[in-house]
């Protein structure tokens, strides 16, 4: 699955790419993303001798996994408009984050919200549902899971107003089990009845603890994005939730950010940690959060993971583990309103690694202020389906951003060691062999000492990155695969090089 098991860690136990070795790593193969694709943030899938990938457009290619020929493809029918029209803004790009498999079925998700199922051997189809209307402002990049006959999708879209949720579909019908969503209907609880607001979307997919059947999924900010008017909390928002895997029952939810008016999502995927019976997520705050995972109930104080806005007041008090304002005490929300992290800060949807050995998660991070400016109530009043639902505008807070990579010791909640990074770190990490494997939007791919920090070995691929490096072993001999293509969020916001190259490293033998 997206993130190797159901417990999401991107941990490998494979040992033949080391540090001794990795200096060594040379090109086995490589595959281009294809004519007209400007970003690629898909992350591989490897089952037995086959990778499983997805281009940013939904196309799903199974490759050779050792030589990267062609086995089968399949390319959906997919209606890509509602969320790329003029009336969106262009704020959305196509995005594809990869498939599930199990069963000898591939599932995946595409972009106008269907989720469908092809035979692992053939890429026939074998069913299709709609699990969304994207006219609402639904779209899927996420990639779905499964556990016990039972496929997981998310939601994207809460920017544009629309409700999140979680739904359970029958892995061999299609048929819906159960939906829950995140924030009330329109009229209900928080959500005023006038407009087309919510949140809450669920935008990396959620992680199953296979024991206790209970599943945990991140959940992103209520909408208006950057309305200072709305009060206090949004239940179910900006943090993590459990629910029975089985009924979608709630267990719990745990709230990571008590006021949101700066689009402070949940939006990386939770991990969970079975060593210390706890849940992990690194937020867009800049906050890495570690919870019981019986109860909710936080471990230790949240650890900051990027410096919060050095580039804009270098006195900043990084002591304080809060989304800080710079400039002159305003509150997010008022006029001109700095808060560092910004809405494209912390770890974005970064997946972290945990690797057991160490004791330690590693989380990419993005140091970047942003500068809010509030709109007006009527704009709020009178927000449409389909439409950005952001309560107001955000713009870069400095001329250029930077980067952070950081080991957080589960254990204890203290930051092992840290590197700051010239360039942010985006797309995930993957652990194994003692080392930690993760992106630049720059382009460049990192191979960290996992005990120190220590960079060993690193390589410019041309374009940025925005999904994590694989590692995979097949008759043998283990190989490195890394996605360089750059991430949406990126392309938008120009923060580095986007193209479209599948790079497959080894080590000679």
């Amino acid at each position: 699955m997206f993130g190797g098991t159901a417990d999401n860690t991107r941990y490998s136990a494979l040992r033949q790419i080391n540090a001794a070795d990795v200096a060594g790593l040379r090109v086995a193969w490589t595959r281009t993303e294809g004519f007209g694709q400007s970003t690629w943030e898909s992350f591989p899938v490897v089952v037995g001798t086959t990778m499983y990938l997805t281009t940013s457009t939904g196309t799903v290619w199974a490759l050779n996994a050792v030589t990267g020929a062609l086995r089968w493809s399949y390319a959906p029918r997919v209606d890509f408009f509602p969320m790329t029209s003029s009336q969106s803004q262009g704020s959305y790009f196509p995005a594809n984050r990869g498939v599930a498999v199990a069963d000898g079925v591939v599932y995946e998700l595409t972009f106008d919200c269907r989720l469908l199922a092809l035979d692992a051997a053939t890429g026939r189809p074998r069913w299709l549902v709609q699990v969304a209307d994207p006219r609402q402002g639904y779209y899927e990049t996420t990639a779905p899971i499964v556990w016990n006959g039972i496929v997981f999708a998310g939601s994207s879209g809460g920017d544009s107003g629309v409700r999140g949720f979680i739904a359970a579909y029958d892995a061999r019908t299609g048929r819906q089990i159960w939906r829950r969503y995140t924030v009330p209907a329109p009229g209900h609880g928080w959500v005023p009845a006038t407009g087309h607001h919510g949140g809450g979307a669920v935008w990396m997919p959620p992680v199953i603890d296979q024991s206790a059947g209970i599943l945990y999924a991140a959940t992103g900010n209520p909408s208006p994005d950057y309305d200072s008017t709305r009060a206090g909390a949004a239940p179910d928002t900006d943090g993590i939730l459990a629910l029975r895997a089985r009924t979608g029952a709630p267990v719990w939810f745990t709230s990571l950010v008590s006021r949101d008016v700066s689009d402070h999502d949940a939006a990386s995927p939770v991990v969970l940690l079975r060593g210390v019976r706890a849940v992990g997520e690194a937020g867009k705050s800049g906050l890495f959060y570690l919870l019981d995972a019986a109860t909710g109930r936080p471990l230790f104080r949240p650890v900051r993971f990027v410096t919060t806005g050095s580039a804009v007041l270098p006195t900043l008090n990084r002591g304080d583990p809060s989304p800080r304002t710079p400039r002159g005490g305003a509150t997010p929300g008022s006029p001109a309103a700095v808060t560092c992290p910004g809405e494209l800060g912390g770890s974005n949807y970064s997946p972290l690694a945990y690797d057991p050995g160490t004791h330690a998660v590693y989380v990419s991070g993005i140091d970047y202020c942003g500068e809010y400016h509030p709109g007006s109530p009527a704009e709020a009043a009178t927000h449409q389906a389909g439409v950005p639902d952001l309560g107001g505008s955000v713009q870069p807070a400095q001329a250029s951003a930077s980067g952070t990579f950081t080991a957080i010791d589960v254990t204890t909640g203290r930051v092992r060691w840290q590197r700051a990074m010239p360039a942010p770190m985006l797309g995930g990490a993957t652990a194994a062999g003692g080392l930690v494997f993760a992106g630049a939007v720059s382009g460049v791919c990192y191979a960290f000492d996992a005990a120190t920090g220590q960079i060993r070995w690193q390589r410019d691929l041309g374009a940025g990155f925005g999904s994590a490096p694989v590692v995979y072993a097949v008759g043998g001999r283990e190989y490195l695969a890394v996605v360089s293509g750059g991430a949406a969020i990126a392309a938008i916001n120009q923060l580095g090089p986007v193209g479209g190259h599948l790079y497959v490293f080894t080590v000679p033998t």
